[in-house]
């Protein structure tokens, strides 16, 4: 059913919502979430930020009144009520606390889907929410560099010292987890090479979410959100230079995910009728054309070739998988609550690290919530691809570009999911760009006068 309704006069302001305030609008939950990366990881709580946040978003759809949601939307719902089902299986206080840090994350990403889904284009545009990630990338880029230039800094955040002095020393995840540093703490096998990380908790981390917001910075570059000359200028410099802390993170998953999704994205625009997104094909062509050109005329070929031909972390991950494969055979269906260490799943293996399932989020899934969890999981996104993928008349009022390169996005998460876990960051931003995409193929909300 769609909504007939006059848009706004240029210049006039957006009704206000029922139960709503006219003095915030909506991004500015976005805003904090997001830009706010750098103050989330000098403060110790970048790992669960979203989860306390979820408040005022729970209190602003309180207010809002009747919430709307696609049907596939249920798929999440069974998913979240089969996590909490699976609680049975947790054993002990530090998987308690794992259940409940993941479980709160995958609540709070739900509450983030809707939050956006629910805000009608005229109080939160498509263009607000694609400036938002694209700031967040341009963070991420900027934490890379610092991780390069200044790779030992290495501080207690307050909320490390506010906790137990026991539980930070006794435990790697929650050290890792609350304390603030810009690069690992081993250089890379054969270099003096401190992969950066800033300011996100692991290097893979930052890998991940270079690879899942570059397209918001594409979308802001390509779909006019940016008017000033001067800072598309910036922008098109930083995609370039951004190819360095890439390259410097060691990132193979990264690399991958980054390429596959630039690759289908370039081959869907220049199959598409549209003669300006075939000319963003064609530069898409010539701007990897260039990157690559300063990749093997510079040292930077050099570090892709020690990286791709030293696996330091390939024995490890492939016992992972192993294990992984025996966890499930074990408990297929509630699986064990949370990742497992590997002696409980394999006692004969020669490996004490990181705990079974969290080498992937599918991994993460499938051994914690077993085969009905995962099932669930997996095609919540699927659907949301699908949904999303399929193309818009340009004449029908919609933030073509926007919806274009939110499906990009997820598309570069699920390419993910088999080697990176995305809490806490990835999967937000997937959830926000799922929200603004598949937003953009339905009617707005009502809007209370």
């Amino acid at each position: 059913m769609l909504d007939v309704r006059p848009a706004p006069a240029p210049g006039a302001r957006a009704p206000a919502l029922r139960g709503g305030t006219p003095h915030l609008r909506p991004a500015w939950l976005l805003n904090l979430m997001f830009l706010g990366l750098f103050v989330w990881w000098a403060l110790g709580v970048s790992g669960f930020v979203q989860v306390i946040l979820a408040v005022p978003i729970v209190l602003a759809l309180v207010m809002r009144g009747k919430l709307r949601a696609p049907r596939s939307f249920l798929l999440w719902v069974f998913f979240l009520v089969w996590m909490l089902v699976t609680y049975v299986q947790v054993k002990g206080l530090s998987h308690t606390i794992s259940f409940g840090w993941r479980g709160s994350l995958y609540i709070a990403a739900g509450l983030l889907f809707l939050y956006v889904f629910n805000m009608p284009r005229s109080r939160l545009p498509s263009s607000v929410v694609v400036k938002t990630l694209a700031a967040f990338w341009v963070l991420t880029v900027i934490g890379g560099v610092i991780g390069m230039m200044l790779p030992k800094i290495s501080f207690s955040t307050p909320f490390e010292k506010v906790l137990p002095a026991s539980a930070v020393a006794g435990n790697r995840f929650v050290f890792d987890l609350v304390h603030a540093s810009t690069a690992s703490l081993n250089a890379f096998s054969g270099t003096a090479i401190h992969r950066p990380k800033s300011p996100f908790i692991y290097t893979n981390q930052w890998g991940s979410a270079f690879a899942l917001s570059l397209p918001f910075a594409l979308a802001a570059l390509m779909g006019g959100v940016i008017r000033s000359r001067l800072w598309r200028v910036a922008l098109v410099l930083l995609l370039v230079f951004s190819i360095a802390p890439l390259i410097f993170s060691l990132d193979r998953g990264s690399w991958f995910s980054t390429g596959v999704s630039m690759a289908y994205a370039t081959l869907r625009l220049a199959g598409g009728r549209n003669r300006r997104m075939a000319r963003i094909a064609r530069g898409l062509i010539v701007g990897g054309i260039v990157v690559g050109a300063i990749v093997l005329l510079s040292p930077l070929w050099a570090l892709i070739q020690l990286r791709l031909g030293h696996g330091y972390g390939d024995r490890t991950r492939a016992l992972l998988y192993e294990s992984s494969i025996q966890a499930v055979a074990q408990s297929p269906i509630l699986g064990y609550g949370t990742p497992v260490s590997v002696s409980l799943v394999n006692p004969t293996a020669p490996l004490v690290g990181p705990s079974v399932g969290t080498h992937g989020q599918f991994w993460t899934i499938i051994v914690a919530h077993g085969i009905p969890g995962v099932t669930l999981f997996m095609c919540w996104w699927l659907v949301a691809l699908f949904k999303t993928g399929r193309r818009l008349p340009t004449a029908a009022g919609r933030d073509t570009n926007a919806r274009f390169w939110g499906h990009v996005a997820i598309l570069a998460g699920i390419i993910q999911m088999a080697y990176y876990e995305l809490i806490p960051w990835g999967l937000f931003i997937m959830m926000a760009a799922t929200a603004m995409a598949w937003r953009e193929a339905t009617p707005d909300a009502a809007e209370a006068g």
